[in-house]
């Protein structure tokens, strides 16, 4: 995680422009948990209205207009945080790519003598699409995420705390499994750089030297090696993919089974009186809503080990 910390302070002229997006982001999640808050008022007076007559028409109509205008706010709040997120982004690699620049011309000829340039840029070009990438992710989803797992948590304890501590319970197994199965990803993915480094660097050499390659007829040696080097990284790419769809499998179904067992209190809850038809719609709007953080989860932690394999390079 040290690289991580790295890149956001390397991040700070962008500071002022991600805390506006957390303002963003916060107000948008806020708004996420209006939906199924209100969906609760709305059923609550049908249920009057179909069980005795006493529903309000006006309040329903004014309930409408609320959903209405939470979800074209959300819209609009949604729009402008992802074009502040690509601000973002766009201006850090800009950034990086400058910090980096520099830096080359700071390195002794040693260093260039024992490295080719295709690897050099190639660890440029991919240490800063990553990290980039994770910036952009962080303001258009992974924040977004956690602060709506947190404010959904929050609302479903104040209509039922035992279901809260279910649904929170859900998070710490599905992180940790998450958690090591990105790890396994991630170690796998650095030896990947490494093979696919040296073959786009002697490709960078290559071509830069076609008329030498040429001459000493050594076109077969070179296909050669940049094959056998894209062999390697094919199998370490089908066990890297194999782990981790296992792991996914468990946690997938893990979550599901979980998710029907609360499901079942809930109806008994709602079967019994102990809910009406109006908290049980929200409870189950929260948990919904609840689902897209945890997936979530396994998408942050791999662009969190995405940056660290692949800008590590960039901070050697």
């Amino acid at each position: 995680m040290s690289s991580i910390f790295k890149i956001i302070r390397l991040s700070k002229p962008q500071h002022k422009w991600i805390a506006l997006a957390c303002g963003l982001i916060t107000a948008q999640a806020l708004l996420q948990q209006g939906i199924p808050v209100t969906l609760k008022f709305v059923v609550d007076e049908l249920s009057l209205q179909i069980s005795g007559g006493a529903g309000d028409f006006e309040r329903l109509t004014f309930l409408f207009g609320l959903l209405l205008a939470i979800h074209v706010g959300g819209v609009v709040i949604s729009t402008l945080n992802q074009r502040l997120g690509d601000f973002i982004g766009s201006r850090l690699g800009r950034y990086l790519t400058e910090v980096y620049y520099k830096k080359i011309f700071t390195l002794p000829q040693a260093y260039f003598d024992s490295e080719v340039s295709g690897k050099i840029v190639n660890q440029l070009s991919r240490g800063i699409t990553s990290i980039r990438d994770f910036m952009g992710g962080a303001t258009n989803f992974i924040t977004p995420a956690l602060l709506q797992a947190a404010f959904g948590i929050a609302v479903l304890a104040y209509f039922d705390v035992t279901l809260a501590l279910l649904a929170l319970a859900v998070f710490p197994v599905y992180i940790a499994i998450s958690s090591y199965a990105t790890r396994k990803w991630g170690k796998l993915q650095a030896e990947k750089n490494i093979h696919e480094d040296a073959s786009r660097g002697r490709i960078g050499e290559v071509v830069g030297n076609i008329k030498l390659v040429k001459t000493f007829n050594a076109q077969l040696k070179e296909w050669n090696y940049v094959s056998d080097k894209y062999r390697t990284i094919n199998k370490l790419y089908d066990k890297q993919s194999t782990q981790y769809h296992i792991l996914n499998f468990i946690r997938e179904f893990g979550l599901e089974i979980a998710f029907v067992g609360v499901l079942f209190i809930i109806f008994r809850k709602t079967f019994t009186g102990e809910m009406s038809l109006g908290e049980m719609v929200l409870v189950i709007q929260i948990l919904n809503q609840l689902r897209w953080p945890l997936f979530g989860m396994s998408f942050i932690l791999e662009q969190v080990q995405q940056a660290e394999a692949d800008g590590i390079q960039f901070f050697v």
